[in-house]
């Protein structure tokens, strides 16, 4: 502190002495005093500058948050600095013993300070940075859930109000105040909720029931729910106020944020050394930064806090004084004397200062201005900013990563987007500032930027600034980056086309090369291949790498697997991922290292491709040109890969094993010797086979392929019952197509044909395709060449074979049944085909096959076996009986085809398509079958069932502390346990995230799911034990019951989610049931609504008018507006029917101005028919619209539409008094209303407002 004694001293005596102000006498008494001061101030000089705060938090903390304050301080003062915490009672000490030079506290603390102990005025006022909001002042905020009753201020006095503590002024003094200036009491003692710091504490004690209504500082409701502890929307405020541009809502007027003073020791020059060191905080310095502020202003005016406290008699307004003004002067006027002097003196100096420094502070506060600005617009935006001209020219620059610049910021300055990007780039920046100069703002547009080697994609928007710059438009351009959205984009447009490939039936090489592209093409620095499988699993064949050279894959084609074998061979034979980041030095390279190095080769990371099954096809590969490691990213690409790879390798196996199937079936019906038809149903295209043709004496182009060539070789007695055999068969009404009838042969004769077809069915059931055979059993003994080539068949196909005697017991089996089954040719013979049964299959479906054999020598289906080893497996298998020329069946032949990889991927389909894959849960698909099931029992039954919407409770704060792997697991295990917690005909279902339906059936009363009500909530809400984390979350449940509430499942669901909402709202942990009744009327009273809103914009009301007459005289003397509905369906409707609807609506007070502004228009019309009698037209006003603020000048201005009409001739009558809430500014209406011309009456005056006449 610099206390130097020799400026002061002569500045000090030069300006007495000149204004003459002092007798010689004094003057020498008070350069005594100076001297005396001159003396003890280098031992002051050693004292540090004391500064104290108000300890708000706990004072370690305080002393935490503000010390890099006191630091910045003492650099900029060139003075040692020391901070200390106070509490209320100790700073208020410390003030009053002058151990402090400067006082940091709150607005009303300073007051009470300032009063008892003189500080100084406000040096500056503090900005608070609340949520990238710059704030100097703050206000107070009143408000009550939104379900509460409570609307009104003056409904406050009679619940429980919660507040952090009596002497907070944002948290207290505010509303009080509110509340004093309306003229209603402030709530006290008992009627108030102490919930201590911080703010939070006072919301969740409303939310929870705790409290009803809740005093908080303004911007604690906006600030939680940012943070997602509470929605905005369960909140109502009480007494908004539309303060613009203050960001946040709240209940009372603003009062300044807090100031900062000094002692009344402080020497002028030190105080503004201080103001101006405070004043040039920057918001990004670290101190600014710590203290969570964004700087401090010019002092505000406290007057306003001052006035609160006096009013409210807060201290130090708490005490009258007992003295007066006379006796304090007598008392202290020697010190007055002196105080006035000095006063003088600083005035003097400040005035002199003030007309120095005038212009450099304006500038100064200007720019510091401007520059608080900008900074905290720049720090509430996450994305880069750049200031630049109409020409692209770069001005200013701020982005939170350098990553994203194209050159140093420094280097960037001055130059023009055209020197620095690429040229397309840099046009549609130019164009995007082109748009924003003429229309002031742009936006959508999308460049490509090469940074560090990487293609990075940016969205860009640019707003035109009101200033310029040298007469030059200036923007602002705001970048965004979208890389990781266009590469998603791209990713999943190659995945696609990948699969749009392997659908199409691309050939595997073509679908293999283009999976490898599409990597290299995302990842340039990346060179890839895919080596597959040989049939022997011994050695890797070349698949697509069309990047490495040549030389390079024709090394790696035919290569062994085996550890050692470079990254590839060495994964597939282990069947494991192997990550080598440098060739050269890697022990499995040892022998191919030279050839990779030739190939310009440095890294290579292996993963093996596996099938379903867990047998690995082959490798896929990823080479980088130097040595490299991979990221976890780099894995994750890896591995999808592969499983692409799998999909699509698999797909062409199962598409060849398929084909391979098909051709050796062809061969062995070839070899049968049986004529072979192809029916397509679809586009009644027919194919005979050359046999079919030539069984019947044709040869291939004498009989055409259409079906009317059958029905004409037909035998005509059998043509009738043939067909509607056919048509049964189509009908799904016999399960297998045999029929016997006789065919014309070329020679005129009639051979006996026996035919047999199979079907192929699509998706829905019906069939599309018809394939059968024609035998020729005119003649049953078989030649020996026939048997022969039956043999060669037999032995060669590639169905699983196997021949019984008549009794069942097997004569002979092929190579593709041992191999099937695992069973010998030599075990299988002498036993019977029942050592192949798994138990799958009942003794019933037995019997029916052999019942099949019986009657029609025929039998074809899927049937479960079990190999040797004890493996079940699935084949499509067809028996056929073998008879002699006597019709005697001697021997049975099988054909099987292992089908056991199809019906494998046809459940997991199935399961993929009904079930959740983390939980194993029913998903929503079929969870909406059960509950259409489930209410169609209910019907039939005459029972209820309940749909119960589960919503986990803090399971999002589980996922944010400890990640989504431990969630799934936490998912996991309360799935379990809540099933548990099910009947045993009960479903459970999760439909997302930790959202789960439960559908409680067969319920002969609502209460009898209240127990399993329970145990969800029990099993939700127990601890659970993942690892070394133990976590606690709880569920809230909503009910609904059908049929009670009799609407269809999906609306069953909606509302079960309506009152979870409800349980939840209600403070968790709980269930709630749905109320259809409220809903009905919710529903009744929202189209009735929209009814009359309908009828106000169609004008669909009249008026009617009911003359008033003297009952004395019979003289009319006025008239009655009458209003009526003219309904277009339900004729003219009474008020009554619709009036109450409104009450209390925005549209009652609508409806009322339409009534007074046709009433005066239909005076008007009397009046130019030349009815000029003296009466008037009363008109009925509704209580909501006499009471709103303005009534009087919306009336003036009805009135002014018909200047024709006298206000006299309009009485306004009020109907129903009882509902006037305000009855002073009821009374002021109406007497300027009279003041006007117009007439009012009160039909149900009475006791309470006699105030209004």
């Amino acid at each position: 502190m610099d206390r130097s004694s020799t400026p002061l001293k002569s500045i000090f005596y030069n300006s007495l002495v000149q204004v003459g102000l002092l007798p010689i006498k004094r003057l020498l008494t008070l350069l005594l005093l100076w001297l005396l001061l001159v003396l003890a101030l280098p031992s002051w000089a050693k004292e540090p500058i004391r500064v104290g705060i108000l300890a708000f938090r706990p004072k370690i903390q305080v002393i935490e948050q503000w010390g890099p304050l006191a630091s910045y301080l003492q650099k900029e003062l060139g003075h040692s600095v020391r901070l200390t915490a106070y509490s209320y009672p100790e700073l208020e000490n410390a003030v009053l013993n002058k151990k402090l030079d400067i006082v940091i506290t709150n607005p009303a603390n300073y007051i009470l300070l300032q009063h008892n102990n003189n500080l100084s005025a406000p040096l500056v006022t503090l900005i608070t940075n609340n949520n990238g909001n710059e704030l100097t002042s703050f206000g107070g905020v009143m408000f009550t859930r939104a379900d509460s009753h409570i609307t009104k201020l003056s409904d406050i006095h009679e619940h429980k109000v919660a507040v952090t503590k009596y002497g907070s002024l944002g948290g207290y003094q505010m509303q009080a105040y509110e509340l004093f200036l309306l003229g209603l009491k402030a709530p006290q003692n008992e009627q108030l909720l102490i919930t201590g710091m911080p703010h939070d504490n006072v919301v969740n004690a409303v939310l929870s029931g705790k409290a009803d209504v809740g005093f908080v500082r303004s911007g604690v409701l906006e600030s939680m729910t940012k943070d997602g502890k509470i929605k905005l929307a369960a909140i109502n405020i009480l007494n908004p106020q539309a303060l613009k541009p203050f960001p946040f809502v709240t209940s009372t007027q603003l009062y300044p944020e807090w100031p900062i003073a000094t002692m009344s020791h402080v020497e002028a020059h030190l105080a503004r050394q201080i103001t101006v060191a405070l004043l040039s905080l920057q918001p990004k310095n670290p101190a600014a930064i710590k203290a969570d502020i964004h700087g401090f202003t010019i002092p505000a005016n406290y007057t306003q806090v001052e006035n609160l406290l006096r009013e409210l008699r807060i201290a130090p307004f708490n005490i009258v004084p007992e003295i007066t003004v006379m006796e304090i002067w007598e008392q202290k006027k020697g010190e007055i004397a002196i105080i006035l002097g000095l006063i003088l003196l600083l005035i003097i100096i400040g005035l002199r200062l003030i007309i120095q420094n005038r212009f450099i502070k304006q500038k100064e506060l200007h720019l510091l201005s401007v520059q608080d600005n900008l900074n905290s617009t720049l720090n509430a935006i996450p994305d880069s900013m750049f200031e630049l001209g109409l020409d692209g020219t770069y001005y200013r620059i701020w982005t939170p990563d350098s990553n994203f610049l194209l050159a140093e910021e420094s280097k960037l300055i001055g130059k023009k987007i055209s020197d620095v990007m690429e040229p397309e780039a840099a046009k549609t920046c130019l164009k995007a500032l082109q748009e924003a100069n003429v229309k002031n703002f742009s936006a959508g547009h999308q460049i490509t930027l090469s940074l560090n080697n990487h293609d990075r994609w940016f969205e860009i928007s640019v707003e035109k600034k009101e200033l310029s710059y040298e007469d030059q438009p200036v923007f602002i351009v705001l970048s965004r980056n979208i890389t990781a959205r266009k590469l998603a984009e791209k990713r999943d447009k190659y995945h696609r086309h990948i699969l749009k490939l392997i659908t199409n039936g691309q050939l595997l090489p073509v679908i293999l090369e283009a999976i490898v592209l599409g990597v290299e093409d995302e990842n340039s620095e990346m060179l890839c291949s895919i080596l597959l499988l040989d049939e022997t699993g011994k050695h890797l064949l070349n698949g697509a790498g069309p990047s490495l050279p040549d030389f390079y894959n024709e090394a790696t084609h035919g290569m062994d697997i085996g550890v050692g074998e470079g990254s590839c061979g060495t994964s597939a034979f282990t069947g494991k991922r192997v990550i080598v980041d440098d060739i050269q030095s890697h022990p499995y390279w040892k022998d191919i290292k030279e050839t990779a190095g030739k190939a310009g080769l440095g890294a290579c990371w292996s993963q093996p491709i596996r099938s379903t099954e867990g047998e690995v096809l082959g490798t896929f590969a990823i080479y980088h040109r130097d040595v490299h490691k991979p990221t976890e990213d780099n894995i994750e690409l890896i591995e999808q890969v592969a499983d692409l790879a799998s999909i699509a390798i698999e797909n062409i196996q199962t598409k060849l094993t398929l084909q391979s199937s098909e051709e050796r079936y062809a061969l062995a019906m070839k070899g049968t010797q049986d004529g072979i038809w192809d029916w397509n149903i679809l586009t009644n295209e027919i194919m005979y086979t050359p046999r079919w043709k030539s069984m019947l004496g044709y040869t291939e182009n004498e009989i055409k392929d259409e079906i009317s060539e059958w029905e004409r070789l037909v035998h005509p007695d059998d043509l009738a019952i043939t067909l509607s055999s056919i048509r049964e068969f189509l009908n799904h009404k016999t399960k297998k197509y045999i029929a016997e009838f006789r065919m014309k042969h070329k020679d005129g004769q009639y051979i006996n044909i026996l035919s047999r077809a199979f079907a192929s069915e699509n998706e829905a059931g019906e069939i599309t395709r018809l394939v059968g055979t024609h035998v020729d059993i005119t003649q049953q003994t078989l030649s020996e060449e026939k048997l022969k080539l039956a043999a060669s068949v037999f032995t060669h196909a590639g169905e699983s074979i196997a021949i019984t005697d008549a009794e069942g017991i097997i004569l002979d089996v092929n190579d593709t049944f041992t191999h099937t089954t695992g069973y010998s040719r030599e075990e299988a013979i002498g036993n019977n085909p029942r050592i192949l049964q798994s138990g799958r299959q009942s003794h019933q479906f037995y019997v029916e096959m052999w019942q099949a054999l019986l009657n029609e020598g025929y039998w074809s289906g899927e049937v479960w076996n079990r190999r040797k080893n004890g493996e079940v497996y699935a084949v499509m298998t067809t028996i056929s009986a073998v008879r002699d020329v006597h019709g005697v069946t001697t021997h049975y032949v099988s054909l099987a085809n292992d089908i056991t990889t199809i019906k494998k991927h046809q459940e997991q389909l199935q399961r993929v398509a009904h079930f959740d894959l983390l939980t194993n849960l029913p998903n929503r698909v079929l969870l909406a079958d059960r509950l259409n099931q489930a209410m169609l029992q209910c019907g039939r039954h005459e029972q209820s069932l309940a749909v119960l919407f589960l919503d986990l409770d803090g399971f999002k704060a589980v996922n944010d502390s400890y990640g989504h792997d431990v969630g799934d697991d936490l998912l996991i295990v309360l799935s379990l346990r809540m099933k548990e917690a099910l009947r045993e005909n009960d479903t459970l279902s999760r439909i997302g995230g930790d959202e789960f339906i439960a559908v409680l059936a067969d319920l002969d009363k609502v209460e009898d799911c209240e127990p399993v009500l329970e145990r969800l909530l029990q099993a939700a809400s127990k601890s659970v034990n993942i690892g070394n984390v133990v976590l606690n979350v709880s569920a809230s449940i909503g009910v609904t019951i059908y049929p009670q509430d009799n609407v269809d499942a999906e609306q069953l669901i909606r509302h079960a989610d309506q009152a979870m909402y409800v349980a939840k709202q209600s403070g968790k942990n709980r269930y709630h049931l749905f109320d259809t009744a409220q809903d009905d009327a919710i529903k009744v009273q929202r189209e009735s609504l929209e009814a009359i809103r309908s009828a106000l914009d169609n004008q669909q009301f009249i008026l009617h008018y009911q003359p008033k007459v003297n009952m004395k005289t019979g003289k009319v003397i006025g008239a009655e507006a009458l209003i009526r509905w003219q309904h277009p369906t339900r004729g003219l409707l009474n008020p009554m029917e619709f009036l109450p609807a409104i009450e209390n609506h925005a549209m009652m007070i609508e409806m009322g101005e339409w009534v007074i502004d046709s009433v005066l228009s239909q005076i008007s019309q009397w009046q130019k028919m030349g009815l000029t009698l003296p009466i008037s037209a009363s008109v009925n006003i509704a209580a909501v619209q006499l009471q709103q603020s303005d009534f009087t000048q919306r009336l003036i201005r009805q009135l002014a539409d018909h200047p024709e009409v006298d206000p006299c001739r309009l009485e306004l009558e009020i109907l129903e008094t009882s509902a006037l809430e305000d009855v002073h500014h009821v009374s002021t209406i109406m007497n300027d209303c009279m003041e006007l011309g117009v007439n009012f009456a009160l039909d149900d005056f009475g006791t309470g407002y006699s105030s209004l006449t």
